[in-house]
């Protein structure tokens, strides 16, 4: 696989991830913040969301491993959405190779999955159509952002029993 960028870039990326990733969480957070002011009966927090990076077999996913890692990606996601959602169960936040470029829910293990391969998928599409480093950053930085709250999405349907 040609490198696509060194670990200090994959760094920048993840931090990048990370903020915008707050920004969306504090427009939630005000949200939730209103509704609650509304509510009488006190809800009581029974679960977290947990932080899990799965050691990738292939040598490819270590460096996308490494760099999440070290920018403490899925520990600050984890962080901000346990300030925000009352959880009736734990919710584990992971990183993983698939096998397949794919990310999922699993509402049996509670967990949602972004696959190391979609990552790097991901990461060489924009690394092919972008003309500059801060248009690749915010490509993938967007793109990666966009799955997990998809994901996201299904977990909470499913934790909450919304009716969908």
């Amino acid at each position: 696989m040609q490198e696509l960028i060194d670990l200090g870039d994959a760094r920048v990326l993840w931090e990048t991830e990370v903020a915008e990733s707050e920004k969306v969480l504090k427009q939630l957070d005000e949200a939730i913040s209103s509704v609650e002011e509304n509510i009488n009966t006190p809800v009581q927090d029974l679960g977290d969301f947990k932080p899990l990076y799965e050691t990738p077999k292939n040598p490819d996913y270590i460096k996308i491993e490494v760099a999440a890692k070290e920018a403490e990606e899925l520990e600050k996601l984890a962080n901000s959405l346990n300030n925000i959602f009352i959880l009736p169960n734990d919710i584990t936040l992971s990183y993983a190779e698939c096998g397949s470029e794919n990310a999922f829910y699993n509402p049996s293990l509670k967990k949602i999955t972004i696959c190391y391969e979609l990552m790097e998928k991901i990461a060489t599409t924009f690394y092919e159509v972008t003309e500059t480093e801060e248009e690749y950053i915010e490509g993938v930085t967007g793109a990666v952002t966009f799955v997990l709250y998809h994901e996201l999405g299904h977990a909470l349907v499913d934790a909450y029993s919304l009716p969908i």
